[in-house]
C-alpha cells in the first residue's frame, strides 16, 4: 500500500514573525561599524560619502562629516597656491574657518587685497631682518641687494617705512626679528614724473 505524505501549512505565529524582524534588524546595525571601518581606513573623500549615505544618522556620522569637510578644505587650499587672489583667498576664509591653515590664509588675503587696491603689477617675497621700529614706522635690511629697475637703483636695506598700510602681526613688530617681506611692484606718480618700483606691503616672522 502506497503511502501518502499530507503537508499542512500553519500561520506563522507573532513570536516567530517578532524574531525575524529582530535578525533583520540586527543584520542591518552590525553592518554599520564594518562601514565605518572601511571608511576611515580608505580615508577618502568617496570613501566618507559612501558611509554617509548609508548611515546619515549613525555612529559615526559626525566623524564623517568632520574628516570630509577636512580632505576638502586640504583640497580647496592646494588649489590656491596656484590662484593667490584676494578673492579666492576670501572664499575660502569664509568656507574653511576652522582649517588648520586659516591663520595664514586669512594673512595672504589681507596682503593680496592691499596689493590689489595699489593696482600691484607683481610680488615676490624677500627675507629681510627689521632694522627699527619706532614711531610708527619699520625699517629692514634685506638678506640679498634689492633690484629697482624704475628707479635704476640697488637697494640692500629700506628706511622707516609707515606701519599704517601694513599688513603684520604686531608680536613681530621688533628690531632683530627675521621676516618674510612680501613686496609689490607698483607705479607711483610724482611730480613731473612716473616711477615704478618695490615697496613693502606686509611681513611675518620666519
Amino acid at each position: 500500500m502506497a503511502i501518502q505524505w499530507k503537508t499542512h501549512a500553519f500561520p506563522a505565529s507573532r513570536s516567530m514573525l517578532s524574531c525575524v524582524l529582530l535578525v533583520v534588524m540586527v543584520s542591518g546595525c552590525s553592518k554599520e561599524p564594518q562601514d565605518w571601518e572601511a571608511a576611515s581606513s580608505a580615508d577618502t573623500e568617496a570613501s566618507y560619502e559612501t558611509y554617509l549615505a548609508e548611515h546619515a544618522d549613525g555612529e559615526h556620522a559626525a566623524d564623517a562629516n568632520a574628516r570630509l569637510r577636512s580632505i576638502r578644505g586640504d583640497r580647496a587650499w592646494q588649489e590656491l597656491s596656484g590662484n593667490h587672489s584676494a578673492e579666492a583667498l576670501g572664499a575660502f576664509v569664509e568656507a574653511y574657518p576652522e582649517h588648520e591653515a586659516i591663520d595664514e590664509a586669512r594673512f595672504l588675503h589681507r596682503i593680496h587685497t592691499q596689493a590689489e587696491a595699489f593696482a600691484a603689477e607683481d610680488m615676490k617675497i624677500v627675507g629681510a631682518e627689521i632694522t627699527g621700529a619706532e614711531n610708527g614706522g619699520v625699517g629692514f635690511e634685506f638678506d640679498e641687494p634689492l633690484t629697482q629697475p624704475g628707479l635704476g637703483m640697488v637697494s640692500t636695506s629700506m628706511g622707516l617705512q609707515s606701519t599704517a598700510d601694513l599688513v603684520f602681526d604686531p608680536d613681530d613688530l621688533v628690531a632683530g626679528t627675521h621676516v618674510q617681506l612680501y613686496m609689490i611692484f607698483i607705479e607711483t606718480e610724482l611730480p613731473g614724473m612716473t616711477i615704478k618700483h618695490w615697496t613693502p606691503v606686509g611681513f611675518v616672522a620666519d
